[in-house]
């Protein structure tokens, strides 16, 4: 007996696999498959627009970076194209930075303050406020980025500046801190820099906070760089080249992003770009330097 195309699938229906013999099409991504959309070269520049406009740092970004195991350009706008999407901030931090917070936390890994926006003289306003070293209340903003985000140091950094504007040190009030700040807001005024601080402090024996309170009394006294150069800093960098010191490229107020552009002027890798940036501030080239810089931002945007 013959059976009819309806009657088979009627037979089928009956048995519960009639639903087999429909066409599925494509399966979905697998569950916590990599979403790739915000790779669309057409939307990428406009998400990275939304990440920098939004109130997520450099910091952020590099965190969720190791997260995701993205580049830190990716990481922007992957987060950007989701805020374009309509995804809040609090949602952001809930699904996405407070996760990659926790592994980089558990990783011991650190953001650069200076990426975020900060200044040497933010820095130097910590040390003073906590009676540290630059180097260490460096390392303390850099922690307060990854626990707690840009909201956290921002509050660290205003509160260091109100004690310090205040002429208050360690809690204790200092008559002589007044004009200390003078002159070491001199320096700040000047073409030196804090590597050329340091060095300084390293050759006479004395705190980085000193030598650059002497240094902005030679500015105030009216010595020009030259003079400068000459009978202070020539002694400090030669005692510097002798042990092979070399300044870090944020202790000549350069950035992440000028060393990069500087890789690429001169064909270099990152790391060699910031060895040779380093040596140009250890000789007192930051002149020359920044001459340069001018020239690679142009050449590389």
């Amino acid at each position: 007996m013959r059976l009819s195309a309806l009657t088979v699938l009627l037979v089928l229906a009956s048995l519960g696999v009639a639903g087999c013999l429909k066409k599925t099409g494509p399966k979905p991504a697998a569950e916590g498959a990599q979403e790739l959309s915000w790779k669309d070269p057409a939307q990428e520049q406009a998400w990275l627009n939304a990440y920098h406009n939004s109130r997520f740092g450099f910091c952020d970004a590099r965190m969720l970076a190791d997260l995701w195991q993205h580049s830190v350009e990716d990481a922007q706008a992957r987060v950007g194209m989701k805020l374009k999407a309509g995804v809040e901030d609090w949602q952001i931090d809930k699904w996405f930075i407070d996760p990659a917070r926790e592994k980089a936390i558990a990783n011991g890994l650190y953001c650069d303050p200076f990426d975020e926006g900060y200044k040497l003289s933010d820095v130097e306003a910590l040390a003073q406020a906590w009676g540290i070293g630059v180097s260490d209340a460096k390392l303390v903003l850099s922690e307060k980025l990854v626990y707690g985000g840009r909201e956290l140091a921002d509050y660290a950094v205003q509160d260091a500046w109100m004690s310090t504007d205040g002429a208050y040190y360690d809690g204790e009030y200092d008559e002589g801190m007044e004009d200390e700040g003078y002159l070491a807001e001199a320096f700040w005024q000047s073409a030196l820099t804090y590597c050329d601080a340091r060095l300084l402090a390293e050759w006479w024996g004395v705190d980085p906070w000193d030598a650059k309170v002497a240094l902005g009394q030679k500015v105030t006294n009216g010595f020009s760089l030259d003079e400068i150069e000459r009978d202070v800093m020539g002694p400090a960098r030669e005692h510097a080249r002798k042990r092979g010191e070399v300044c870090a490229i944020w202790e000549g107020d350069v950035s992440y992003e000028d060393a990069d552009a500087l890789a690429c002027f001169w064909g270099t890798t990152l790391e060699d770009a910031k060895v040779r940036i380093g040596q140009k501030l250890t000789n007192g080239d930051k002149d020359i330097l920044d001459r340069v810089l001018s020239q690679a931002r142009s050449a590389c945007p």
